[in-house]
This record gives C-alpha cells, sequence and structure tokens, in this order.
C-alpha cells in the first residue's frame, strides 16, 4: 500500500467501516426496544414514551456540549470515550428488570451513544481529503446503513432464539472491542474556539430555516420510536425475525437512496427537485404502511426509506456547507440538537397517542406532517440549494 492510498483508507475508507461496524453492533437497541420494554419488563405506554423521550432529551443535553468538545478535542479521542460509555450502559439495560434502573442504564447508554454517532460524523465532515464531499457521505452514510441492515436482521432472527438481555450484553462487549480499530482514525483538526463565533454562524437565514425543516421533518421519528414497531407486531403480526427483515429492507432502501443521490446533489438547480422527492414519498410512505397488510405494507416502508434517505443525505451536506470548517463539531451538534429536540416532541405525542388510539393514527399524522414540509421548502425560495457547493 503506497503512502497515499494509506492516507485515502485512514481519512475515508476507515470512518465508514467503525460507522457500519459500531451501527451493525447496535442494532438491537433500536426499534426492538419497545418490545423489550412492553413484552419482557411488561412496561406500560407511558412508561415507554417516558424511555424514549428520555433517550432522546439525554441526546438533546449532551450533543451541544460533545459538538463543541469536538472542536477542542480530536473526534477519535471522544468516539473512545463514548464507546466505553457505551458498554457500561448497554451492560447496566441488560441487568435491570425495575422502571427506575432500566431508566437510568437508557440515560447512560443514551448520552455515550450519541457522543459516538456524533463524534463520526464529525470525523467524516472535518476531514482534510481531497474527495468531493458528496461521495465522502454517500460512502459514510452507505456504510452506515449498510451495518444498520445487516445488523437489524441478525438481530430479529437472534431475538427469537436467545433472550433480548443476551444480546444487549454482546452489544455492549462488541462497543468495546471496536476501541483499538477507532484509536486508527486519523487527527481532527482542533483548537481553542470562542462562542459568539458560534452564535454569529446562528443568524445566517439559510441556518434558521434548516433548522426549522430539520425539527419539524424529525418529529416523525418519534412516531417511529413508540407506536412502530408495536404496529408490527399487533397490527401486522409479524414474529421478531419479520420485524427485523421487515425493517432491513427500508435500511437497504436508506442505503440504496444516499448512494444514487449523492452525486445528483452536485448541482444546484437539482437540490429543491430532489427534497420535494425525497419528503413525497418519506410521507406518502410513512402513512401507506400503516393503510395496508403485508405486503403492499413492506412496499409503502420501503418508499418511506427511499424519501429519508435524500433527507438524511441533505442534513449533512446542510452542515458542511452552511457552517466554517473550524466550527463543524459545535455546529453539528447544534443541528443533532435541533432533530432530538424534535424527536422527543413526536414521541411525547405520538407515544401516548398510539395507545389510546391505534397504533397506525400516529404513523398516519406524522406522515402527512412529512408532506406538508413540502410547503416550507417553496417558502424558503432555493435557500437551500448551496449545499451543492
Amino acid at each position: 500500500m503506497t503512502a497515499r492510498s494509506a492516507s485515502v483508507y485512514r481519512l475515508d475508507w476507515l470512518p465508514s467501516l467503525v460507522a457500519a461496524a459500531f451501527m451493525l453492533a447496535t442494532s438491537a437497541t433500536g426499534f426492538f426496544l419497545p418490545l423489550f420494554f412492553r413484552d419482557v419488563l411488561d412496561f406500560s405506554g407511558s412508561e415507554i414514551g417516558i424511555l424514549v423521550a428520555v433517550q432522546a432529551l439525554t441526546g438533546l443535553l449532551c450533543v451541544l456540549p460533545a459538538g463543541w468538545f469536538n472542536d477542542r478535542m480530536t473526534s477519535r479521542a471522544l468516539l473512545v470515550f463514548g464507546l466505553v460509555g457505551q458498554g457500561g450502559g448497554l451492560a447496566l439495560m441488560a441487568q435491570a428488570r425495575d422502571f427506575l434502573p432500566e431508566l437510568a442504564g437508557m440515560f447512560l447508554w443514551s448520552l455515550a451513544n450519541n457522543l459516538c454517532r456524533l463524534s463520526l460524523d464529525v470525523q467524516i465532515l472535518k476531514s482534510p481529503s481531497a474527495s468531493p464531499i458528496q461521495g465522502r457521505l454517500s460512502r459514510y452514510q452507505g456504510a452506515r446503513f449498510a451495518g444498520i441492515t445487516v445488523g437489524t436482521i441478525l438481530a430479529g432472527a437472534v431475538l427469537l432464539r436467545y433472550p433480548f438481555d443476551l444480546v444487549l450484553e454482546v452489544s455492549a462487549v462488541i462497543s468495546l472491542a471496536l476501541v483499538p480499530l477507532s484509536l486508527a482514525l486519523a487527527p481532527t483538526p482542533a483548537g481553542r474556539m470562542r462562542l459568539s463565533d458560534y452564535r454569529a454562524d446562528l443568524r445566517d437565514g439559510r441556518v434558521l430555516r434548516f433548522a426549522a425543516f430539520a425539527f419539524l421533518f424529525c418529529s416523525h421519528w418519534g412516531a417511529e420510536g413508540t407506536a412502530y414497531p408495536l404496529y408490527l407486531k399487533d397490527g401486522l403480526r409479524l414474529d421478531l425475525g419479520e420485524i427485523g427483515a421487515y425493517m432491513a429492507a427500508e435500511y437497504a432502501c436508506v442505503l440504496l437512496a444516499v448512494i444514487l443521490s449523492a452525486p445528483l446533489f452536485s448541482r444546484r438547480q437539482r437540490v429543491l427537485p430532489l427534497l420535494v422527492i425525497g419528503l413525497a414519498l418519506s410521507g406518502i410512505g410513512q402513512a401507506g404502511l400503516a393503510s395496508a397488510a403485508m405486503p403492499v405494507s413492506l412496499v409503502f416502508r420501503m418508499l418511506h426509506g427511499l424519501g429519508d434517505g435524500v433527507v438524511l443525505l441533505f442534513f449533512y451536506l446542510g452542515i458542511h456547507a452552511f457552517f466554517p470548517r473550524e466550527r463543524l463539531g459545535g455546529h453539528t451538534g447544534f443541528v443533532t440538537a435541533v432533530t432530538m429536540a424534535g424527536y422527543i416532541a413526536g414521541a411525547l405525542v405520538y407515544g401516548p397517542l398510539g395507545e389510546r388510539c391505534r397504533y397506525e393514527v400516529p404513523l398516519w399524522a406524522s406522515g402527512a406532517i412529512n408532506l406538508l414540509l413540502i410547503a416550507l421548502l417553496v417558502w424558503s425560495q432555493r435557500r437551500f440549494d448551496d449545499v451543492a457547493t
């Protein structure tokens, strides 16, 4: 391996490899958790809603300081710290049987998990690589969702044969095993930053519209975090293996959308049409999956995944385009906090709504909100086109 190829591997490929392994290891802690809370721990819908909201609230509280630290320290150091904390949080969740201990485990896991995710994001966004950002983000997000896809299939199959607490313990061990690989990542630029500089960056009108868009779009994740897995089991009567395959099909579509849309985002005139298509697919797919039986429901979910993939890539391109490179850590934390706030709002609304009505209702409502966001794009008058730069 030449010096140049070694540099390309370390800057462009290694972060993606770590992200894929990280997402594969923690896939069981995603959409399967509400089923664990209800069916194994016998928690109520309100308790599940609180746990999901605490997960997001913890992220909301930690991502701003975590982003700021990613500008003052190397992202790999923070990633290693987060991996160790995640291992401890998952182990505690595996052992807890009552609500309060489980809440403590959820808090620690969420704190560390969000630190890991944000540090990985900053690792790729602040990279000194000469590769085009669209290609780097396509590779990174593609690797992440490849890990989620494979991990979800494996988790669904494994959970049919083994208890959930054992799966959490294995995820804890894998998190710790990723520490040596993370230490091999290239150091990101770091230095002292003034808070006034961050505030000045946020006065840009594009940033405010970008933040409003992210908040409203991500509120539908609250419906997915509370009502979606319960609907798959109670509404569609899927077992854990079928749920894993169902969700993996969506993740594969997110992966496909990220790869296919990345080169299209390089041209300014294509940004708005791409976002309109992404929102339409996301909204129609979200509402449609709860309006039909299998296999039509799966088709709608795959459409939703295609739409979410386009919008997700736009978020990362927006962070890279709208903020100075030396402060990308703090501003990645800001945008992540906005998405977490949207997630919390969705979880607090859609969790009780799904329990009191039917689990389809939150999915219909959140899908409609995504469709209404198309109007916000039109009102923005192409101010998001700069993501193509």
